[in-house]
């Protein structure tokens, strides 16, 4: 027996004692993670001596691998330790399985690939990883026969990788060859199967994204008459997905009303983001409702802009307020929804003259500035500083306290220390500061 037979006997009888004890939880998870690491260094370390097809070692990447699948994603901790070594078995598999293999054939491992490089890109935040994912899936894809089951599923797969990628890097190409995928997913689906709402509606925000950066009106045209199509199909009573379904169409109508400026469009996102509120199952997960509460009220607040109507200010705030109630001091969009919170109260104040308006607005403003990193390089940090100041400048109009002139004060010297000499802002804030100094 050559050499290498003798150790892939040796690999054998060592995977198949390490799948009965994996199997019989004899093993823990660090004593796992070292074994399997072992055995695959050897199985690299003989990769060029082996051809492509040999059996006996195609049994033990594969042998190994029935180890690692079934094993969550954190199996070795919440690092990517556990995926390197899945992508590395993968790597094995596809080098050493035939071409001409079905069963499983070298397509379902790049399709497997393409999974565990995406699921690596989700931990690590490497665009290499979400660039080798989407590769790893072209590839799985485009070895798949055309009539093949899952082929409409890999281009689902495919199109969320290149909108993925789109969002990271902005490169329109990507935006193109989304829409690309999702249409074949669509075009593949028979009408009846379930997955076609899902698909459609995928299509629909793929036109939606495009719109918002080329501003193309068909595009978001496009979008509303696919995410209608999705509305009109009958799914079971409490379908989990149509919530979404309406959040997403309802995005869509406000688009176009900002636009068009098309009344009906502003009727028609309030209308679905109020259902997308009230079919939500109960017990949704809060960041879920907390975004389609921010588009109901920004739906309500478009509206107002519109028509001056204060019921609409009311509601808008109302939503917001019970938005941001959701959401952890570190979610990263609660910045964003306290801004949006703290101008509703601004302009509600301006409106109505209400000073309640004024004290939610400085409350929003100091909870805004404690989320900003201290940092003198941090320019949103002096923004910040500045728009308190203000805040605090208005109140003490309306009820000329001292304390509020010295918080002024007090927050726009900040600001202004903050902000480079250079600066264009550096000009207001020194007069905002004058002009308290002077007060």
């Amino acid at each position: 027996m050559s050499s290498i037979g003798i150790l892939q006997r040796v690999l054998y009888d060592r995977i198949n004692s390490l799948k009965q004890a994996s199997a019989s939880r004899r093993i823990d998870t660090k004593s796992l993670q070292t074994e399997v690491t072992q055995i695959l260094g050897q199985l690299e370390e003989i990769r060029t001596s082996i051809p492509r097809g040999c059996s006996q070692h195609l049994r033990l990447v594969y042998s190994l691998y029935s180890i690692l699948h079934p094993l969550p994603s954190d199996a070795f901790g919440t690092g990517t330790d556990y995926v390197d070594l899945r992508i590395r078995c993968e790597i094995l598999a596809a080098a050493y399985t035939p071409m001409e293999s079905t069963q499983p054939s070298v397509r379902y491992w790049f399709g497997n690939l393409g999974k565990s490089y995406n699921t690596r890109f989700g931990i690590s935040g490497d665009t290499g990883d979400l660039n080798l994912s989407t590769e790893y899936q072209r590839q799985s894809v485009s070895l798949a026969p055309g009539s093949h089951i899952d082929v409409a599923a890999q281009f689902t797969s495919l199109g969320c990788n290149y909108m993925t990628r789109f969002e990271c890097l902005v490169e329109l190409e990507d935006m193109e060859n989304t829409i690309n995928c999702f249409e074949k997913a669509v075009e593949l689906t028979p009408k009846d199967d379930s997955n076609m709402p899902n698909r459609l509606d995928n299509l629909g925000l793929a036109y939606c994204s495009r719109f918002e950066r080329l501003g193309q009106i068909e595009d978001i045209n496009k979008a509303i008459e696919l995410q209608e199509q999705v509305l009109s199909v009958e799914v079971a009573e409490g379908d989990t997905d149509v919530p979404s379904w309406f959040s997403n169409i309802g995005n869509s109508y406000l688009r176009r009303f900002e636009t068009m400026g098309e009344p009906k469009d502003l009727d028609r996102a309030i209308c679905c983001h109020t259902k997308a509120i009230s079919l939500a199952p109960e017990g949704e997960d809060d960041l879920n409702l907390s975004s389609r509460l921010n588009n109901l009220g920004n739906s309500f607040m478009a509206r107002f802009e519109q028509f001056s109507q204060h019921a609409d200010m009311d509601r808008a705030v109302e939503y917001q307020t019970r938005s941001v109630s959701l959401l952890p001091d570190n979610h990263p969009d609660l910045a964003m929804y306290l801004t949006n919170l703290i101008a509703l109260h601004l302009t509600r104040f301006e409106h109505i003259g209400e000073l309640i308006d004024m004290d939610k607005a400085l409350e929003y403003q100091l909870r805004s500035l404690s989320l900003l990193p201290i940092s003198e390089a941090h320019c949103d940090l002096a923004v910040a500083l500045n728009n308190l100041g203000d805040c605090y400048i208005t109140r003490f109009g309306q009820l000329g306290s001292a304390r509020d002139i010295d918080d002024a004060i007090k927050y726009q010297t900040k600001a202004m220390e903050l902000t480079d000499e250079d600066n264009p802002s550096r000009i207001i804030c020194l007069s905002n500061l004058s002009g308290s100094c002077s007060s």
